[in-house]
């Protein structure tokens, strides 16, 4: 049950510091020294986590890179950020869980929890094999795709792309798009005060009877 981290860089000058301090993993870059030749620093982290491995807080953050993770974990809190990169989940079991991407994919299957929120500025959204009682998803310039939801409420909102989704089950939605096509299939009704909104579009949506 042991964590291991590896580091391949380029140049293992500007490794990133890993460091252990109160039963935390702190994984850092070192901050570059200003210089006349720029050298381009490629470096990538692999963290290996034993499978079903339980946290109190899980927070991945990358200023420009991507985040990837095929291991299933469970986290009172989890918090994943990547300001110029993709963000790539499969597997976590969260009470809260925040996903966001200043300009990125997101994708991210196989959730179970309490609250979960995901955002991205320019990119696009794909969740599937989510469960939580709050779930919301907004993008500003981009796709939202959804497979097999469940959620008590439910919040979706696209400024600029389409919102699609299958096998939803929610008591509760609010989906909206200002420029894009709404495309929804539920297998339940819902139960909850539940609004559809296209300002330019076209909307399709299957509720069984």
């Amino acid at each position: 049950n042991e964590i291991t981290v590896d580091l391949h860089c380029n140049n293992r000058h500007y490794a990133p510091e890993v460091k252990l301090a109160s039963n935390t993993l702190i994984i850092e870059s070192v901050q570059l020294k200003r210089t006349i030749i720029m050298n381009h620093n490629k470096c990538t982290v692999i963290v290996k986590i034993p499978e079903n491995l339980d946290f109190d807080k899980i927070k991945l953050h990358t200023s420009s890179g991507n985040i990837q993770s095929s291991v299933r974990m469970s986290a009172k809190e989890s918090l994943i950020e990547a300001s110029s990169g993709d963000i790539r989940i499969e597997g976590i079991n969260s009470k809260i869980a925040k996903v966001q991407a200043s300009s990125g994919n997101i994708s991210f299957k196989n959730f179970s929890g309490t609250d979960f929120f995901s955002q991205t500025s320019s990119g696009n959204i794909n969740l599937q094999n989510i469960a939580a009682q709050g779930l919301e998803s907004r993008a500003s310039s981009g796709n939202i795709v959804l497979d097999n939801i469940s959620a008590k409420n439910f919040v979706s909102q696209a400024s600029s792309g389409n919102i699609t989704g299958q096998n939803l089950a929610c008591q509760g939605f609010d989906i909206s798009t200002s420029s894009g096509t709404i495309g929804l299939e539920f297998i339940q009704a819902p139960s909850l005060k539940s609004t559809v909104q296209s300002t330019s579009g076209t909307q399709y949506i299957s509720i069984p009877k």
